[in-house]
């Protein structure tokens, strides 16, 4: 049974060791996207402007709800697994570019960044997050614009066949360049990328068109087959596509 929110963030905050994170710092940032999780993913407190990012109203709607409950699994995990990076190293991540889902289902650029917070032990007991978007905050860095045409190819065509060689062409790198380049960029390779994007418009397919076969959901996501989709989709979300679409 999940916790009262007041209580739990009550528990998190009597912890909380700097209190210049104090939950009035939320109030005072309204053009910056805040939020706070304990060291399970459970978040514990978020501005309005995050809340209307999730496609939320109220901040009750969130609290002890982790990344998984807010976002689709494949999105959702990412940041998830990022978090546990950050809490078991102790160290920030300061303004990362990464692809943010917006309550339209559009993933938007964003500038992520992510400090561990301690107890009055000095143990982690979760983290803080900030998010602006990047046409808020100027033009992105060089290497990240330079795989724009990258990215906005693989979102507006991902339901046919993506060659890597094909993506190279569009940053203008030679392949091994371009693979080299891009994980150090996003922390994926390009076909695995592709493939947590379809994934993620599936996702979106499953919920939103219940009429949709999964045959079509498999071919308009990129997907060879039924049975390939399938797989995939078991094996990075945890349950089929079946199962999710009932849930």
């Amino acid at each position: 049974m999940m916790m009262n929110p007041e209580v739990l963030q009550n528990q998190f905050f009597k912890t909380l060791d700097d209190q210049s994170a104090s939950p009035e710092l939320f109030e005072l940032m309204p053009d910056v996207q805040l939020f706070m999780k304990n060291s399970t993913g459970q978040f514990v407190r978020a501005n309005p402007a995050f809340l209307h990012q999730c496609g939320l109203t109220h901040e009750s709607e969130i609290i002890g709800k982790t990344d998984l409950e807010v976002f689709e699994p494949s999105i959702g995990q990412q940041y998830m697994d990022e978090d546990q990076q950050v809490m078991k190293s102790h160290q920030p991540l300061i303004d990362k570019i990464q692809l943010v889902p917006s309550s339209e289902g559009l993933l938007l650029w964003y500038l992520c960044t992510k400090i561990p917070l301690f107890d009055h032990q000095g143990e982690v007991i979760g983290l803080a997050g900030t998010l602006r978007n990047c046409s808020d905050t100027g033009p992105m860095p060089r290497h990240y614009h330079q795989f724009e045409e990258v990215m906005n190819f693989i979102h507006h065509s991902y339901a046919q066949r993506i060659t890597v060689d094909e993506l190279a062409a569009k940053a203008y790198l030679s392949r091994s360049q371009f693979e080299r380049q891009f994980k150090k960029l996003f922390h994926i390779t390009p076909l695995k990328y592709v493939t947590k994007y379809r994934l993620y418009r599936a996702c979106l397919q499953l919920r939103n068109h219940q009429n949709d076969t999964i045959t079509q959901v498999a071919h308009d996501c990129g997907f060879c087959d039924h049975s390939y989709f399938t797989n995939v989709f078991t094996r990075e979300i945890g349950k089929s596509p079946k199962t999710y679409r009932n849930q």
